[in-house]
This record gives C-alpha cells, structure tokens and sequence, in this order.
C-alpha cells in the first residue's frame, strides 16, 4: 500500500494520512521532533562501531578464546602451570586472548568482531565459591581492532584507522597468592570477554549484535616450607664436634630439587657451610661460638630460613695436685674474659647451687691457670667452669 504524507497546518500537527483508508494519524510537532533526535542519537551510537561485514560471506556471530595461568621461573620463558601445582611464594601470571572462529553459532561462517571488554576474576578458592574482580584486561585499542579472518578470500578491507588480526591478546593480570589460598590449596580463575560488537550487520545494516564469552582455569597450590633446627642451642667444651640438623619440611614435586644452605651469622654471609640437611663442625674452637643460618628452599624455589646458637665453653687441659694444693690450666676462653670457677662434691646437683670458689680473667690467648687448696681427706670434687 502507498503512502501518502502531507503537512496538515491547522492543528498545529503533522498528519499521516494512507490512501485507500480514509484515516489519518496526528503526532503533535514537538513530540515528532524528541522522536527525531532519540533516532539521530541512536544512530550516531551505533556508526560509532565498526559495520561491515566480515569475512564478507559471514552468517553468524561466534569467538574463540583461551586463559592460561603462568609463573616465572627463570630461564628465557615463563612457564604455563595451567592445572598444575605451584608453590606458595610464586607470583602467577594471567594471559588471555579472544580470537576469530571460523563456525558461526549457527553452523555456517562465523563472523568477526570489535570492542567489547575483559576481565580477569578469582571466582573459586578451595571448595567456597567467590567473586573477586583481579584486573581489567582490555587493551587501549581493543575498540579499532577487528578481530576476523586475514589474508583470506573472503576477508573484508578493514576501515581507515582499524586494525586486522585473527587473535587479539589481553593485558596480563598477575597475582600474588594470599594466605587464605595457600590453606585453600587450589584456586579457579575467569577470564571473561563481554560485549563485544559482531560485524555481521542486521536487517537494518548495522552492527548492533553483541558477543561474549567466559572461561576458567584451576591451579594448585602446595604447602609452603616449614623450618626447623634440632638442636636449636647446643654447648660443648672447646675441641667437641656440634652438629645441627634441618628438622622442618620442604614440599617436593616441583621442577628443582630441594637445596640446603648453613652459613654462619644471623643473619648469615660467605659460602655455604654445609648444602646438606646437617652442619657439624668436628672440632668446635671458640671462634666458631655464635649463630648459625639455614636457608632451606623447595622444589618450586620457595625458601625458609631459621636459626640455631653454639656455646663453645672452655675446658681443662691439665690437673696437678702438688701436696695440699690443687693447679688447674686449661684454654678456649674469651681474650681476657672473666670465668669463674665452680665447685661440688655431689654431680647430681644443678649448677646454680654450685659454690664459687674465684673468679679470675683469662689471659690474651684465652687460657687459664689456678690454684686451690683441697682437703686431702676428701673422697671426690667436681669442678667446673663458669661464663658470665
């Protein structure tokens, strides 16, 4: 049916009026001019995507996409763990990217598309669900890129300042795991692509259709290093073997082997002492008296360091007893340090209740002499040395 308009002055309207029907419909002037500029803003909303056809046989919207979880752990690439098992101090990487699909979601050719967002998610930690927004992954010129089929027959010309490709990639997110997730032991992650715009034009010959997508990735997370020392004091006379023993636990399974570094200092410096799980010195001497270091790391590179302290105590070298008199030396003490000398004649008795009997200085070497009467009667005496 045609139809005839015509400019109906009186009233103050605009008419419409169909032939063969005798009937006119009045649409007040102001109203017609709203409607006007809602079309007009429409309109400039949607030119403002790109609306072409691609490729140019294109029947349906579709897009491909992938997520993968990566750590850094030296060498010249980063490696993927998507799935696997990472240790609790490393840093996780989140990649993404959409891509072109050649099947529509209707079976036929698939059609590209532009713009739209991404966005990385943390949405399960253990077996609790949550929704915890990581990072906007968009690139800058995600709006300018066509994501569709290149260098094929049936790829469209890409508009003046737009850009082709067939996988477009997301701004990496990283991740620093939290101590809730190493109790949680596994962690799922989302990458999500939202409203981006197909360029398959519709029945009115714009690209007003909208694509999205979502996919998850789960990783594992192993117990971190617990560190340990046994003894964690120990003190021998001078000359003595000490040996201290790794007694924390070091998870295994990841790509290096477990490693063990003693140094001496607290904190340590120098060389490794000892890279096994134990440090003896076989013949302490006063010098080696002080805190040692162990820096244990496991096999994904996760370290733990604690701390254990030797006491190397002087002892007796020589005992002469020259009538009423007892004349005892010995060495390994402090450079003219002080010592005294303690006395009992029950072993089973705690030092404290030891009697004094003088207190002395060793000399610049560190060695001793002294003399003291004793009851010849006497059917035993201890003696010992005591440090301030």
């Amino acid at each position: 049916m045609r139809t005839i308009r015509c400019i109906n002055k009186e009233a103050g309207a605009i008419s419409v009026r169909e032939q063969g029907q005798g009937t006119q419909a009045s649409i007040p002037k102001i109203q017609l001019l709203v409607l006007g500029l809602l079309v007009n803003l429409f309109a400039t909303r949607v030119s403002a995507q790109t609306c072409i056809q691609c490729p140019t046989d294109a029947q349906s919207g579709t897009m491909g996409f992938s997520l993968d979880v990566f750590v850094d752990r030296g060498g010249p690439n980063l490696t993927r763990v998507n799935g696997q098992t990472v240790g609790s101090c490393e840093i996780l990487i989140l990649h993404a990217n959409v891509s072109y699909n050649s099947v529509g979601t209707d079976g036929g050719v698939g059609a590209g598309f532009t713009g739209g967002t991404g966005h990385y998610s943390l949405v399960r930690r253990g077996a609790a669900s949550v929704a915890e927004l990581i990072s906007d992954c968009t690139p800058a010129d995600m709006g300018t890129t066509l994501v569709s089929v290149v260098g094929a027959g049936n790829s469209c010309v890409p508009p003046e300042g737009t850009t082709m490709v067939n996988t477009k990639a997301m701004i990496n997110g990283n991740y620093t795991l939290m101590p809730t997730d190493i109790a949680a032991g596994a962690l799922q992650f989302e990458f999500e692509y939202t409203n981006g715009t197909v360029l398959h034009p519709n029945i009115q010959n714009r690209c007003a259709d909208r694509i999205r997508s979502a996919t998850q990735i789960n990783i594992f997370i192993a117990p971190p290093p617990t560190c340990s020392i046994t003894p964690t004091t120990t003190n021998i006379p001078q000359g003595s073997p000490a040996t201290f023993m790794f007694t924390g636990s070091l998870p295994s399974g990841g790509p290096f082997p477990n490693t063990y570094c003693w140094r001496k200092g607290c904190p340590g410096s120098g060389a490794c002492l000892s890279t096994t799980a134990t440090l003896t010195i076989s013949n302490a001497q006063l010098s080696d008296a002080g805190c040692y270091e162990i820096t244990a790391t496991d096999s994904s590179g996760c370290s733990t360091t604690c701390y254990g302290t030797l006491n190397v105590s002087p002892q007796f070298t020589n005992v002469l007893i020259a009538g009423s008199k007892l004349i005892m030396s010995g060495s390994g003490g402090a450079s003219n340090g002080t010592y005294t000398v303690l006395t009992t004649t029950d072993l089973s008795k705690p030092p404290p209740v030891w009697v004094p009997l003088i207190t002395n200085q060793f000399d610049a070497s560190g060695q001793f002499t002294f003399t003291n009467s004793i009851n010849l009667n006497e059917s035993k005496r201890f003696y010992r040395l005591a440090l301030p």
